[in-house]
């Protein structure tokens, strides 16, 4: 089994900014299947969520897209 060059990871930063957690995905499509699970109700949680493409051989990282989340209260 050969490892994929690139992977896209999900970076979710918490609000409080206590951590960030990042969740990876073998392809795009998965990836962005998963941010689109989130929304503004996730907001008391997560400032934002972004979607980072990895590659692996020149360990680089490609930003794609943000989800930036309301403050909810």
């Amino acid at each position: 089994m050969t490892l994929p060059r690139t992977t896209f990871i999900l970076r979710f930063v918490h609000r409080d900014g206590s951590e960030i957690e990042e969740y990876e995905h073998p392809d795009e499509l998965a990836a962005r299947r998963h941010m689109d699970l989130f929304g503004k109700e996730d907001g008391d949680i997560y400032s934002r969520i972004d979607l980072i493409e990895y590659d692996w051989k020149t360990r680089e990282e490609h930003h794609l897209a943000t989800l930036n989340l309301p403050e909810s209260f």
